[in-house]
């Protein structure tokens, strides 16, 4: 035979070769395919969260709108149509799921980090987490967080992210409210001092912010957010070093509206 015939007899045998290998995983694949699904494991990440949504919660939601996922053969479970149903879901944040070797459906996700809940002059409470996006409330069990009351509008529904909102003039000035109150929510939320001392903000009809503390009786005049760490730091440093030795309930308000200054009336 010459070297032609064996260049050509080489290549026939390396196509019969892969034939045979993708034949095997074609055949391996429908026989996995048929198996049925064994079960379900689902793991949240907190992000040292309050919880707001457990993994039975997920099970059943999927498994109510999808179908008993253990009854199914592992070929008939569509894991896009699950992320995409758990995507809908406000208290996630992110959301992938897999089909193991074994047969097991895994599902991780992320959960939202609610930093504050919100009463709105219609009524309604409402979380929002630390991208802004907004998240119903279980009024059977609130969270134990920052608190937000006064002057707020009904602002954008459950799902929906303030920063993500038409862009026209209108629509930035109602919801200057829910930006100033997720910057200083953020605030709060990553100092542990101040998420310690302060329970309350309160919107005033000029969107000025007030707050309420657990340090004696006083009220905090915030004002806008301008300069809002120069006057947490100064409101912390007032806390620490003068409270303290001239007595928490002497002043009912502690004004911080003035630029590298604290203004206490009695």
């Amino acid at each position: 035979m010459n070297i032609s015939g064996k260049k050509i007899l080489a290549l026939v045998f390396a196509i019969l070769i892969l034939v045979g290998i993708v034949a095997a995983m074609i055949y391996s694949k429908s026989k996995y395919n048929t198996k049925k699904c064994k079960d379900i494991s689902c793991d949240i990440d907190y992000q040292n969260a309050p919880v707001l949504i457990t993994p039975s919660d997920i099970i059943y939601e999927i498994n109510k709108n999808l179908g008993k996922q253990e009854s199914k053969k592992i070929g008939n479970i569509d894991l896009q149509c699950i992320d995409e149903l758990l995507d809908k879901n406000p208290f996630l944040e992110k959301v992938n799921t897999s089909m193991s070797i074994n047969g097991i459906l895994k599902i991780s996700v992320k959960q939202r980090v609610p930093i504050l809940r919100y009463m709105t002059k219609e009524g309604r409470s409402l979380y929002l987490d630390k991208t802004g996006n907004v998240m119903p409330v279980y009024l059977s069990h609130p969270l134990k967080i920052l608190v937000a009351t006064g002057e707020i509008s009904k602002g954008v529904g459950v799902g929906n992210n303030i920063f993500l909102q038409a862009d026209s003039m209108k629509i930035k000035t109602d919801m200057n409210v829910y930006y100033n109150l997720h910057h200083v929510a953020q605030i709060i939320y990553a100092d542990s001092i101040l998420a310690a001392l302060i329970e309350q903000v309160d919107v005033a009809s000029d969107g000025y912010l007030k707050m309420i503390t657990k340090a004696g009786s006083h009220v905090v005049m915030y004002g806008d957010t301008i300069n809002a760490y120069e006057k947490f730091e100064n409101l912390k440093y007032f806390y620490q070093n003068a409270l303290p030795k001239i007595g928490w309930d002497k002043y009912k308000k502690i004004n911080l509206q003035y630029k590298n200054q604290i203004v206490c009336t009695k």
